[in-house]
């Protein structure tokens, strides 16, 4: 189980224009566009694609989007 602040691993499940939806262990995990570079600038489908890995930091787990925020380690 997952909690807020945990780093973990996640895999891309979907890309939309305003995030990215990532699963770890079976914890569905929803990174902002702003959240999800180090200048927030960037498309969320330009910086990732399904099935890739990525290191992320949980956030709090949202009751409106059932999952938890995340926001991707930088450097």
């Amino acid at each position: 189980m997952i909690k807020e602040g945990d780093s973990v691993t996640a895999n891309v499940v979907r890309t939309t224009q305003y995030g990215v939806y990532l699963e770890h262990e079976g914890a569905a995990i929803l990174v902002l566009g702003p959240d999800a570079s180090s200048g927030g600038d960037t498309s969320v489908e330009k910086l990732f694609r399904v099935g890739q890995r990525v290191t992320v930091r949980v956030g709090r787990f949202s009751e409106n989007d059932n999952a938890y925020r995340g926001f991707i380690q930088s450097g």
